[in-house]
């Protein structure tokens, strides 16, 4: 059994990118992505939420072939921490993903993203050329995610959907 754990941060205003985000603009968009997932991660391709109030949202997620669980589609238990993290829970996988948003100890106008994933392979042995190529396949992922939420918040500022 092997535990992938990966976490990655970026900036989320990096050299020339325009508008510039804003904490409260980066939230909007976190909620959003925990609604619209599709929107933001390549690997899905619908979301339905089946639950939700002032904390989080429970929601059903259908993952492009080859991607998810067994079947294709997943339920996440998501939690809103505002304004600076979502945790996504998926019980059939024990798969944990957090969502955080930062701001610089010595600059708070410089924005970070952090995207945590601690995801369990129960079939994958520990140490195997499998579970490093796993690892190598989720910590790729991450930059892509983070690189992805960003620039569609950022789009979303661009058309009026984030203010």
């Amino acid at each position: 059994m092997v535990l992938i754990k990966v976490s990655r941060t970026a900036l989320i205003n990096p050299e020339g990118a325009e508008p510039k985000l804003t904490v409260d603009q980066m939230w909007q968009g976190m909620v959003i992505k925990a609604r619209k997932p599709q929107e933001f991660v390549k690997l899905m391709e619908g979301c339905e939420v089946t639950r939700e109030n002032e904390h989080g949202l429970t929601r059903i997620v259908t993952f492009k072939n080859g991607w998810g669980p067994p079947g294709g589609k997943a339920e996440e238990e998501i939690a809103f921490h505002a304004p600076m993290r979502v945790d996504f829970a998926m019980q059939q996988t024990g798969e944990r993903i957090s969502n955080i948003i930062s701001t610089d100890c010595d600059d708070p106008s410089k924005l970070y993203m952090t995207f945590t994933i601690e995801w369990p392979h129960p079939d994958l042995k520990e140490g195997s050329d499998e579970a490093k190529e796993k690892w190598q396949q989720v910590h790729d992922m991450t930059k892509q995610i983070i690189q992805s939420t960003n620039e569609t918040v950022r789009q979303m500022v661009k058309d009026g959907v984030v203010v």
